[in-house]
Formats: structure tokens, C-alpha cells, sequence
């Protein structure tokens, strides 16, 4: 059966049933046909709803009774959905206008992509060189919140390598939604390395997960708690305790809401792509095509993210300068760059990009000699009432 070959090698992609003997199988009940006829009744309606409530214990029970063979339902998929020789081939227009797209990021949009490119080799880079940091140190039974740090960071990188990806390839402002959560991150990082609260406080376990065997109900004391550090601490990063000037604090709260507007029903994504279908100009936009203002939002957030996400680097360090002098070098160098993205829009008079550098210079001011945080909670402001309480055996409200 034709198929795409670069996304699925070899002459097909049906799988033999006897790789996956279980797959898929479904309830015996009064609307199918029993074991005897199975094989002779008409075809049967995808499986996947039907098992879903069911444990994996009682599906194999139905599925020795049903029998349902992979090759059966993707035959006739295959069938359904064959378009011009090829299975789903309707989407060939699609990707040809994707691959088209990343060849006009390219060549419109070098310097973005040079500055992109280094920032992510820089980033695995780092991310090495702090996992054997972190193996190689004597201090490694100690550090507890260590990996729960350069989980974090990994995180980051691979939402950012996602977001990149969805760019190039002509899904600018879904691209721009996942930069919403680098940010809120990296919001969260910048709080650490100030010490407005620790590792343990924003994952939500500090104090425990509660008493209840109910698992739901232990989530939601996890829930809970990280929900009140999260709002504590960004309220010292960018809200009213920030320190930030009254104009600052107002443009960070547009730069939020924007951010909401697209990964709340793609506001922004349809502002910007959908216009001439509204207006009746275009047809509906299935195929990506680069529109400007969507590519600029986009790398304007990516660079203001990305540069407090690169600010958040050396508190991975154990000790000042412990990733050495030229990875010093090179993050002096990206840090020049993304000032002067940001200088360069602030110049053109966008009043978000001189709040973004204002708030990178006082919250996010941690440079090659900046360290990991002491991982003693009392420690830092955000937590302190808590831990008052708990020395005077109030324990925790939650």
C-alpha cells in the first residue's frame, strides 16, 4: 500500500498482528457478533472508546474472545482514506506549504536563526556540562534539588527546540503559545537564583503531600501549595512587590495577556492568519503561508524569553566560574545578542521591549560567577511565614 516515504520508510506501515496480539480489543456485548460469527460479520467500529474504561486485565480477557486483528481496521483506513495512490494524501499539499515556508524563514530571517541555532548548541552544551558537574561532585548526596534543577532546564530546552520547530515549519503562533510556558519557567528559575523561594517550594512537596490515601486529594494538596509559591514569588518578580516602576509592572502585564490570548483559543494566530478568510478575500487557510506580523510576534517573545531562560544558566554552577572560562565567554556573547534584539525594538519605540530589559537587568541579573541556591528553604522570603508557623507547630494549612 502506497504511503509517505519519508515519513514512513518501507513499501507500508501496517503493523502485523502478531507484534501487537492485544491490540485493540473490544467488549463482548450484545451489538457485536460472538466468537463463532466474528470473522464473517461486517466490519467493527474503532475499538480504542470502548476499552478505554476498561483495565489491561479485562482486555485481554475480550481480546481472546474478540480477536480483533490490527490488519482489519487499518486495511480499511487504508481503503477510506486513499487518496491518489497514497493514504491521506491530501496532506501532501500541506507539507510541500511547510517545507516552502521554512525555505522563506531562511532566507528572510537569517540573523534570527544564526542567533536561535547558537543559543540552543550553547544550551546542550550546558545542560552537559552540569549533569557532570553534578555526578562528579562530593557534594552529591546532598544536592537533592540539584537534578530537580537541570530537569527543569531540560524541560526548557525541549520546549524550546518544539517551538522552533513548529516555526519553521509555518505554525508561528502555536510556536508562540509553548513560549508561554518557557516563560512562566523562567519566571520561576529567576525567583530561585533571587531567593524569593527554593526548588522544593515551586514543585509543590514542601511540607509533604499530605495525609490522605486518596491520590487525587494528595495531588490537589501538591496543586495548591505550588499554585500559592507561584503566585508568591512571581508577585516579587514582576507584581506589586517586585520593586519594578508602576510602567514597567503595566507593559509586563500586557506581554502576559498576549501570551493568554493565543494559548487561549489562538486569538493572536487568528488575528494575524485569518483576516482575509473573515473578510472574504482568501479561502480558508489550511496551508501555511508567511504572514509577517505572526513571524515578527514570534521572534520578538522567542528572543525575550530565551534571554531569561540563558540568565537562569549559571546558577546551575556549583561554585563561581565552575563551567569554566570560555563558557563564560560565550554566554557573555549570547547575552550581548539578546540585548540587542531587544535594544533594537526598544529603539523602534516598543515599550514592552524596554520593560523586558528592565526586568532581565533587576530580576534576572545572574552572571558566570552566580551559583546554585542553598537549598535551605528558610532561607527565603516567599517561605518565611511558613516556616515561622511550622516552628511554632501550626504545620501546614493545606
Amino acid at each position: 500500500m502506497p504511503c509517505f516515504p519519508f515519513r514512513f520508510p518501507g513499501s507500508g506501515f501496517r503493523v502485523p498482528s502478531s507484534a501487537l496480539p492485544l491490540a485493540f480489543p473490544i467488549p463482548h456485548c450484545h451489538n457485536q457478533p460472538d466468537a463463532t460469527t466474528r470473522r464473517s460479520g461486517p466490519p467493527l467500529t474503532c475499538p480504542v472508546a470502548a476499552v478505554s474504561r476498561f483495565p489491561m486485565s479485562v482486555c485481554r480477557i475480550l481480546a481472546r474472545r474478540c480477536e480483533v486483528k490490527t490488519e482489519e481496521w487499518q486495511e480499511r483506513l487504508e481503503r477510506v482514506f486513499l487518496q491518489d495512490g497514497i493514504v491521506g494524501g491530501h496532506l501532501i499539499p500541506v507539507l510541500h506549504a511547510e517545507s516552502e515556508y521554512g525555505k522563506f524563514v531562511a532566507s528572510h530571517f537569517h540573523g534570527q536563526l544564526v542567533l536561535s541555532d547558537s543559543f540552543q548548541a550553547f544550551f546542550i552544551d550546558t545542560l552537559r556540562l552540569a549533569e557532570a558537574r553534578y555526578r562528579e561532585s562530593s557534594l552529591f548526596p546532598a544536592l537533592q534539588w540539584y537534578a530537580y534543577l537541570l530537569l527543569l532546564e531540560l524541560s526548557n530546552f525541549r520546549t524550546i527546540r518544539a517551538a522552533e520547530i513548529l516555526f519553521v515549519h509555518g505554525r508561528a503562533g502555536q510556536g508562540y503559545g509553548l513560549l508561554r510556558d518557557l516563560k512562566d519557567r523562567a519566571m520561576l528559575l529567576g525567583a530561585v537564583g533571587n531567593r524569593y523561594t527554593t526548588l522544593m517550594a515551586i514543585s509543590g512537596v514542601d511540607g509533604g503531600t499530605g495525609k490522605s490515601n486518596d491520590f487525587l486529594a494528595r495531588i490537589a494538596t501538591i496543586k495548591k501549595r505550588r499554585k500559592k509559591t507561584e503566585d508568591q514569588a512571581l508577585s516579587m518578580m514582576t507584581g506589586p512587590k517586585s520593586g519594578l516602576s508602576p510602567n514597567i509592572t503595566q507593559c509586563l502585564r500586557k506581554w502576559e495577556e498576549f501570551f493568554h490570548l493565543e494559548v487561549h483559543g489562538a486569538r493572536l494566530t487568528s488575528i494575524f492568519e485569518d483576516v482575509g478568510w473573515k473578510m472574504g478575500r482568501e479561502l480558508l487557510p489550511i496551508l501555511p503561508k508567511p504572514n509577517i506580523d505572526s513571524l515578527a510576534n514570534y521572534m520578538n517573545r522567542f528572543c525575550e524569553v530565551s534571554w531569561m531562560v540563558l540568565r537562569s544558566f549559571p546558577i546551575l554552577q556549583l561554585k563561581p566560574q565552575d563551567f569554566g572560562i570560555e563558557w563564560a565567554e560565550k554566554w557573555r556573547i549570547l547575552d550581548e545578542s539578546f540585548l540587542v534584539m531587544a535594544d533594537e525594538l526598544r529603539k523602534l519605540g516598543k515599550e514592552i521591549a524596554a520593560a523586558i530589559m528592565e526586568l532581565v537587568s533587576k530580576k534576572f541579573a545572574f552572571g558566570p560567577d552566580a551559583v546554585y541556591p542553598p537549598e535551605d528553604a528558610a532561607a527565603c522570603p516567599v517561605l518565611g511565614e511558613y516556616h515561622r508557623r511550622k516552628g511554632k507547630g501550626a504545620g501546614d494549612d493545606d
